[in-house]
Parts: structure tokens; C-alpha cells; sequence
């Protein structure tokens, strides 16, 4: 593996974890229904 793909693979599991950390403790129900967590804004369906 080179290099660039350690630290690629290394970006991808922070990110992983910063959702896990900004997640945690809400449930699947409540995030899909919540904008803020899904990024839909206040579009309509």
C-alpha cells in the first residue's frame, strides 16, 4: 500500500468516528426524520 492510500484510508476513519461521536445516542427514527442530521433543509418532499 502507498502513502497516499494510508492516509486516504486515515481520512476516512476520522470521518467515521466524528459521525459515530456527532451520532451517538440518537436513534435511527430521529435522525431520518430531523433535517439538521440528513442535510434536507426545509425542502418538501
Amino acid at each position: 500500500m502507498k502513502k497516499e492510500d494510508t492516509v486516504y484510508l486515515k481520512h476516512i476513519l476520522d470521518a467515521i468516528t466524528r459521525i459515530e461521536e456527532y451520532t451517538a445516542g440518537i436513534e435511527y427514527e430521529d435522525f431520518m426524520e430531523n433535517h439538521h442530521y440528513t442535510g434536507r433543509g426545509n425542502k418538501a418532499n
